[in-house]
């Protein structure tokens, strides 16, 4: 190739890359170059400039001081302005809307009117929601203008309405523009890669794998493969299109999900959760897959209480979760049928029950703090793991563990797996490990991370079908109980680097024997579920995402509750598999007796050569 024809090749290249970058560039933001005014000003930390810094609050996170715009509420509470000015005409065609949420959700503006310069009839009107994060105000047309004003005339009633951004655009956003300024109000999501974002080569391989793994049962191959040829054409005037067939894909065997809707419950550690943090509001819920914008069925209202968590039965037909239903009380258990009806309250008592599980042979496992036990390090109640029948009967302690277990499970053979905080010979924050039992009490194995510093909390695991791999959440000891998500594989080694898959890498995890047992944020994900071998639903700081462990297609499956609270524990309302039931090995006459053994093989190992033989008269047996 000669020197000219590699520069005119290169030229076409470059041109290329530009055209393609500006087809995929946001509309620049003209609040930023604007100037801006406000009818009122709570103070000068809450001016009307805020709006334009390109920072969206927390919800709920009462961090919004010099962050955002407020009115001083006692005068204009449901009656203010903003205006932007630029020194040349601009171009407007849509405006995007965040409400300030940051301490009330009532503090969002209402009723609004948008005004051009010289003009006093509005262009448009409309009504906000009470939401956190963007809400769309699209202008019939696009408009020339030097002067934009937007009217307030009403507020959701809060102490000092505002707003904690305000964006105008030049062009209308595209649906891929407008999902970046959804995850960028969600400060978890915000470093999440290539969420609903949609490659066709990656796409056609996971409709390929779903065949694979579920042959025929994938009724919808077909018909997607189909769509995927078709709006792959196209894949620039499809973005939305493709969007929605990587979620139906992802989502394919699934068409209601059970979800609890509540606030993050903000623990100081790890095993503080189930009596820190208490926050009421939400409920529990149910969403169809395919109209996730159509209110759910509200199966419990909580306006005072809190919903911890919740597993469904193996039928696919009763909900399992752990209620408290005000701050007073603590979490019980309680079922309920999909269709919201024979609510029952199945424990009571001055402690707390939660985490509970279904067990295949129809009982119950979950955690207690009725027996009197104290961490060694706070003011925790201890919560150890307890069986009983499905109707609160015969309620046993299966664990003697002395410090907290968390998230017990019934593995694919009929062992309970659950996270265990061993404190022997052990650092001070971690280790919280995984560990097996039976259903029965008997046979604790160390499942996987007893010498494991970083995570130092392994917890939330299930087994991921078809494998002997589980999915777990990797998080620290200290602060709220999300973090990375890891698949363990037992095979390579109990404590090895080589057993853990950080399929979260926008979430730093140190190595093993490594850090200091806490995982820094962002650290948003909790609650994985497997649907299959390849695909998972997780809980990500609001919304709950679906996605393939490979990370190639990760799509929304609920978008983040509008009120500031998050969703958690999604699973697919259907049957699913019943592992087999472990047959005791207990005399079922010592289950109820208050005898123990205890084998002791030689005192004096460990003591010698300090203590002699012969020595030691008596021992005493200390119950934790």
């Amino acid at each position: 190739m000669s020197y000219r024809a590699y520069l005119f090749k290169s030229s076409l290249l470059l041109l290329a890359s530009l055209q393609l970058y500006a087809a995929q560039a946001p509309p620049e933001n003209l609040t930023r170059s604007a100037t801006i005014s406000a009818g009122s000003e709570y103070n000068r930390q809450y001016r009307a400039g805020n709006v334009a810094d390109g920072e969206i609050p927390a919800a709920n996170g009462q961090r919004d001081v010099g962050r955002a715009w407020c009115v001083n509420g006692s005068t204009h509470r449901n009656n203010s302005q903003i205006r932007f000015e630029w020194s040349q005409p601009v171009s407007v065609a849509e405006i995007v809307y965040y409400g300030r949420t940051a301490f009330q959700m009532r503090e969002c503006w209402k009723g609004y009117e948008i005004l051009l310069s010289g003009s006093d009839e509005p262009l448009l009107t409309g009504e906000l929601k009470m939401a956190h994060g963007p809400q769309r105000i699209i202008l019939p047309r696009p408009v020339r203008t030097r002067d934009l004003l937007i009217r307030f005339t009403s507020s959701y009633g809060g102490s000092n309405p505002g707003a904690s951004e305000i964006e105008i655009y030049p062009a209308r956003l595209t649906a891929k523009a407008f999902r970046q300024l959804e995850s960028k109000a969600n400060l978890f999501l915000s470093g999440v890669p290539q969420l609903d974002v949609v490659d066709c080569d990656k796409l056609h391989q996971l409709i390929e794998d779903c065949r694979n793994e579920h042959g025929t049962s994938y009724s919808q191959y077909e018909r997607h493969l189909s769509q995927l040829r078709r709006l792959r054409r196209r894949p620039e005037d499809n973005e939305a299109e493709l969007c929605e067939l990587q979620r139906a894909v992802l989502l394919f065997d699934a068409n209601r999900l059970v979800v609890i809707r509540r606030h993050e419950i903000t623990a100081s550690h790890v095993y503080t959760y189930h009596y820190e943090g208490f926050k009421a509001g939400g409920g529990l819920y149910v969403f169809d897959v395919h109209n996730p914008d159509r209110d759910p069925l509200e199966l419990v209202s909580s306006p005072t209480g809190q919903i911890l968590d919740c597993d469904l039965s193996y039928d696919g037909e009763l909900i399992l979760f752990s209620w408290r239903r005000r701050e007073d009380e603590g979490y019980h258990l309680w079922t309920i049928h999909t269709d919201g009806s024979d609510l029952k309250q199945i424990t009571n008592g001055v402690w707390h029950d939660y985490n509970a599980c279904w067990l295949p042979d129809g009982g119950i496992a979950f955690l207690s703090s009725r027996s009197p036990q104290f961490a060694y390090c706070w003011h925790a109640p201890v919560g150890v793991v307890y069986r009983m029948n499905a109707d609160g009967t015969d309620v046993r302690k299966i664990s003697a563990n002395y410090l907290n277990d968390f998230t017990p499970y019934a593995l694919h053979d009929g062992r309970i797996i659950y996270s265990r905080w061993e404190y022997v010979d052990k650092p001070a924050i971690p280790i919280q490990s995984l560990w097996t039992i039976n259903p029965d009490g008997t046979n604790l194995s160390m499942y996987f991370g007893n010498g494991v510093i970083s995570p130092g909390t392994f917890m939330e695991p299930r087994q991921i079908p078809g494998t002997s791999k589980v999915i777990c959440t990797m998080t620290g000891h200290n602060g709220p109980t999300r973090g990375a998500i890891g698949i363990i594989d037992r095979s390579r080694g109990l404590n090895a680097q080589a057993a853990i898959e950080n399929i979260t890498p926008d979430v730093h995890i140190p190595a093993v024997g490594e850090g200091n047992g806490n995982t820094p944020e962002p650290k948003p994900y909790s609650c994985p579920l497997p649907l299959d071998g390849n695909r998972f639903l997780v809980s990500a700081g609001g919304p709950v995402l679906v996605r393939t462990i490979s990370g190639n297609c990760q799509s929304t499956a609920l978008p983040h509750p509008d009120d500031g609270m998050q969703y958690f524990c999604a699973q697919p309302i259907k049957p699913r598999l019943t592992p087999p039931s472990v047959a005791s090995a207990l005399n079922p006459s010592s289950c109820h007796t208050d005898d123990a053994f205890v084998y002791l093989q030689d005192v004096y190992k460990g003591l010698e050569p300090h203590v002699k033989r012969g020595q030691i008269k008596r021992i005493r047996v200390v119950q934790e």
